[in-house]
Formats: structure tokens, C-alpha cells, sequence
């Protein structure tokens, strides 16, 4: 026999069991069960309140009458809770059930699947139970909210007697941040031109901020703009995008800026591959490798869409390239970008080739205010540090060698094709300076990791390749220099532990913290064991486990490692 009760949540009563459901307008929710093998001490608990009842201090005073039968505690029902879950087919864009361990009178829900925790205050909940009724302290026109402070359920037997179980929201180890951007009127985010507006919030509970010494900073819903960014990135079906923001505004703990940049890491099936290498290079300089990027999941407009990496963009200020002001002379401060070139650049103008240094854009100053004179300046500038490094002859009064030396050292260590005087390779110039190499850009087609790189990692990867994939360029001839040669065994010698001991740590530490997320990503991209994109290397599908991608990244570098210490 079945009796129904209709209250504000809806319950449904049995004989033996009551299955209570919540129901909600829900919002994006994903959170899993619990990971076999995690210590409960482990995770990390967040309880907003206290218990709804406390223990009575009994009155030392020896003249204080003793209670009387009326002031002792109503008696407690013995109802309890069997099951306390949060069911993804109840909750749209939930990854996968949250289920509740019930120990005494509390319910800890484990989060470890990718979850913007605000939707849980709007979440359809399924209690069973043997009570004749169970209520929330945080219901609203049937939704609950779980993150409430004091969050609890109270259960009402036949007899009127009830017992509350308080709600407490826990993290798995490794979690890592949430962005949810919520485009105006669900808007969708459709080419790199239009910036449509947004709100965003970044959600940092339960993170441990090993990135970070100061750990992460969460943010609240800000207002923003979004667009589509990259080149044949943008063409991909995993999208990288581009927020900017009315003010600077600090993400995650980095220097405040307007800009910031959403990497989708499509072709890069270990998700960290521009985190190794720019966290490695910081060991040979902090002006090659300014930069930050941290992974996260991303949440747009209610949809997972997987792993991201968000970072700062390459633009002149402080906490990113760090420049001097133009100065409006011909030889001010200058960013150049090889292989920037694009259809809006005008050659002699916004852009220029010498023979070594191709299709190459001026970024800054930027095109409002260069200046014909700081364009002719720059190119010739460039002329003749071609004509230096050719004929090995005073190339140092035109470029910084200590910084090409640490560029090279990166480049060849990670195999870095792409950005080898192609495209996505900078350099800087101060007034009255040399150019110098840097800052480091783009590595997720590096590392093994391109088809173009042939499988053969026993070579040096700067000089021409016999398909042209690389031209000639300043180290075709530098290397032929005894000199330089020189230097950069010196430098590789001073620091090629610490380079390896950096890059091998960073693989370890990062891919342990993504595993548990990396499940989640390749559900929402089905890319294991497929090659998604005609960059990326044939063996690609052999890796069929996340763990295979972490693996063969970490076999990569120390193989590479192992050539270049025998070489160099």
C-alpha cells in the first residue's frame, strides 16, 4: 500500500521506506561519488554553521534548583536516513551522481567530479528514509540549496518526534578551479571579432593552490565580455576563447589585467603541455617565461566543456611583457611576433620579412600609434643583425645571446617546431637595447607531439629540416660558431638538472591532479586514441588512456633530455 504527502518538496511515503525528492530549477551541477581508496582526512570539508542543537551546561551552583522533567530535551526520533544522493538524470549538466555518506546525524556529499558549486543551491535532492516526512533548512519553491550555511534535513516519524542530519559539502584531493561564463540571454559565443557580453565567476573551493604560493582566490559573478580567439585553433571543435574585462581584474591570484585567455588544449591530450614548459623556462629566466597558465573546468552557459587552461595574454604591461612606455622615438620599445603576419598587416608598415626573420608583425606599439619612422627603424634594425649573425661577426651588438641561448635550450629540449621562426615566436627590443628572444608562447604541438617533427627527436630541431618545414634562421648559422657553441655548453651545463628535475616534477604534480578530471573531459571530447587534428603525430593513437598521454610526455623530455646533454 502507497500513501502520498504533498508538501513543498515532494515525498512519496511507503511502508517500510520514504523516497523524498526536492525538486529544482537546476543550474550546472556535476559532481561524482566517492574515489575508492580517498581517506576521509583527506578531503577538504566546508560546513557553514553549527549543529542545529547543542548540549545543555548543567549550573554549578549549588543553590540552582535541579531541571525539572518539563526542561529536559524533547527525546529524538529514531528515523534515520538510508540514502542521500544527488542524481545526474535529475540534475541537468551534473557529470555524475553525488551520493551522500551518512555517518550518525551527517550527510557529507564528496565533490570530485567538475562542478560550479553555486548550482547547488538549486538542486533536485532524493532522500530515502524511513521517517514519515523530511524537510530542508534551505528550501525554495522546491529547490534546495545545499550550500547554505547550516544546510540540514529533518525527519518527522509517525509520532511527531523528529532528528536532523546537518549537510556538509566536501572536496576530493586534486580538485582544481571552476569558470562559469553565462553569456547574455544564453548567447552563443560565435567568432573571434565580437565580444558579447557575459558575467563570469571562478570557484576555488576545495582547491589546494600548489600553483600558487599564496593559493587560488575565488571570484564573484563579474561582469565581462567574451570572444573566440586563436587561429586554426578557432577552427577546432574544443573552442579557445578570450574574456575581457570593464577593469583589471586579478584571476586567480595573478597581476591585475583586462585580458585574459581560455586554452582549450585540444590537440594536447596531456592537457598541461604549455604549464611544462612555461614552468620550466622560469628556471632560465622569468623574462622568457612570464606567464602563468593553470587548468581549470570550463562551464558555459550551463554546459561542460571540458578542460582549460587560463592565463594571461601576451600584451605589454607590468606582470606580463614588461617594456618601457613608447617613447614616440624611432627606437622605442618594441614586441615583434614571427609568423604574426596576417591579411590586415601591411608590409613596411605593420610588418616585414628579411631573409632569417619572416612574415613578421610589429605587436607594439601597437598600429595607432607606430610610427613610420619606428617601422623603418626596427626593419632595418633586423637587416643587419641578419647580416651580423650570416657572416658571424658582431651579431652581439645586435642581439641579446644570453637570451637566445636560454630560447634555444628551450626549444630544443621540448622540440618546439611550431613556434622555431614560424609563427608564435617574439621577441623583444628596448630603446638603446639588442632584440632579444622571448616571450615563450604556444607548446601544445610540442613535446613529440606534431607530425611534422617526423618521429625523429635525434637531431637539432632549430636547424632547416629537408621538407622546409624550418627555414634557415640566426642558430643555422650561430651553431656553426665555436664561440657561441661555447656559451651554450657552459649555460646547459649550469642548469640542466634543475631543468629536468622542473620539467619531470611539473609532469608528476600536474598529472596527478588532472587524472581525476581528465575522465570527465575525454567524456565530453571522445579524442583517446583518435587523432582529432592533422598536426598531431601518427602514434597519437596508440595512447589510448590519459595515462598513456602523461607517460609518453614524461618518457619524451627525458629521452630528449638525455640527447641534448650528449650533443650540446
Amino acid at each position: 500500500m502507497k500513501k502520498h504527502l504533498f508538501m513543498t518538496a515532494i515525498i512519496t511515503v511507503l511502508l517500510t521506506s520514504v523516497l523524498c525528492t526536492a525538486c529544482a530549477d537546476p543550474m550546472l551541477t556535476p559532481t561524482v561519488d566517492s574515489i575508492p581508496g580517498t581517506d576521509a582526512a583527506a578531503l577538504t570539508e566546508t560546513d557553514s554553521g553549527t549543529d542545529s542543537e547543542s548540549a545543555a551546561n548543567p549550573d554549578t551552583d549549588p543553590d540552582t534548583e535541579p531541571e525539572t522533567e518539563s526542561e529536559t530535551a524533547p527525546p529524538i526520533s529514531e528515523c534515520r536516513i538510508q540514502s542521500f544522493t544527488v542524481f545526474a538524470s535529475d540534475n541537468r549538466n551534473l557529470c555524475a551522481d553525488l551520493i551522500g555518506e551518512i555517518t550518525d546525524d551527517t550527510v557529507t556529499l564528496t565533490i570530485s567530479a567538475p562542478t560550479d558549486t553555486s548550482s547547488l543551491m538549486h538542486a533536485h535532492v532524493t532522500v530515502e528514509t524511513d521517517a514519515a516526512s523530511a524537510s530542508f533548512s534551505s528550501e525554495t519553491e522546491g529547490a534546495v540549496d545545499l550550500t547554505a550555511a547550516n544546510a540540514h534535513c529533518t525527519l518527522t516519524d509517525a509520532e511527531g518526534l523528529t532528528r536532523t542530519y546537518r549537510i556538509v559539502l566536501a572536496y576530493a584531493p586534486h580538485t582544481i578551479p571552476v569558470i562559469s561564463v553565462i553569456t547574455t540571454d544564453g548567447q552563443e559565443i560565435t567568432d573571434k571579432e565580437t565580444y558579447i557580453a557575459a558575467t563570469v565567476s571562478i570557484d576555488t573551493a576545495g582547491v589546494d593552490g600548489w600553483f600558487l604560493p599564496d593559493g587560488f582566490s575565488s571570484l564573484a559573478p563579474t561582469e565581462v565580455e567574451i570572444r573566440g580567439r586563436g587561429n586554426s585553433t578557432w577552427s577546432w571543435e574544443k573552442k579557445p576563447y578570450k574574456l575581457k574585462f570593464p577593469e583589471k581584474t586579478s584571476v586567480l591570484g595573478l597581476t591585475e589585467a583586462k585580458k585574459w585567455i581560455l586554452l582549450a588544449n585540444y590537440a594536447d591530450y596531456s592537457l598541461m603541455r604549455n604549464y611544462v614548459a612555461f614552468e620550466t623556462a622560469k628556471v632560465l629566466s622569468p623574462e622568457l617565461s612570464p606567464f602563468s597558465q593553470f587548468p581549470v573546468n570550463l562551464f558555459v552557459n550551463g554546459e561542460y566543456l571540458g578542460i582549460y587552461s587560463i592565463g594571461e595574454d601576451h600584451e605589454v604591461k607590468d606582470g606580463r611583457i614588461r617594456l618601457a612606455s613608447d617613447s614616440g622615438e624611432a627606437d622605442t620599445s618594441f614586441l615583434l611576433e614571427i609568423g604574426g603576419k596576417d591579411t590586415e598587416d601591411i608590409t613596411g608598415v605593420t610588418a616585414f620579412s628579411t631573409e632569417l626573420v619572416r612574415f613578421c608583425s610589429i605587436e607594439y606599439p601597437e598600429e595607432k600609434s607606430l610610427t613610420q619612422a619606428q617601422a623603418d627603424f626596427i626593419i632595418d634594425y633586423c637587416l643587419k643583425a641578419d647580416a651580423a649573425v650570416k657572416a658571424l661577426d658582431g651579431y652581439e651588438d645586435y642581439l641579446d645571446v644570453d637570451s637566445l641561448i636560454d630560447w634555444f635550450i628551450t626549444h630544443e629540449l621540448f622540440y618546439n617546431l611550431e613556434s622555431c621562426f614560424r609563427r608564435s615566436c617574439f621577441l623583444t627590443k628596448e630603446p638603446g637595447g639588442k632584440l632579444k628572444m622571448g616571450p615563450l608562447w604556444d607548446f601544445d604541438l610540442a613535446m613529440g607531439n606534431l607530425y611534422n617533427d617526423f618521429g625523429n627527436y635525434r637531431n637539432w630541431m632549430c636547424l632547416s629540416q629537408k621538407y622546409g618545414y624550418i627555414e634557415d634562421n640566426w642558430f643555422t648559422y650561430l651553431l656553426k660558431d665555436e664561440a657561441f657553441r661555447s656559451r651554450l655548453k657552459a649555460r646547459w651545463d649550469a642548469i640542466k638538472d634543475d631543468l629536468l628535475l622542473t620539467a619531470l616534477s611539473a609532469v608528476d604534480r600536474m598529472g596527478e591532479t588532472l587524472t581525476p578530471h581528465a575522465v570527465y573531459n575525454f567524456a565530453r571530447w571522445e579524442l583517446l586514441g583518435t587523432r582529432a587534428v592533422p598536426p598531431q603525430p601518427l602514434l597519437i593513437t596508440e595512447l589510448v588512456t590519459y595515462g598513456d598521454n602523461v607517460r609518453y610526455l614524461r618518457d619524451f623530455i627525458e629521452n630528449r633530455w638525455q640527447w641534448l646533454d650528449g650533443n650540446i
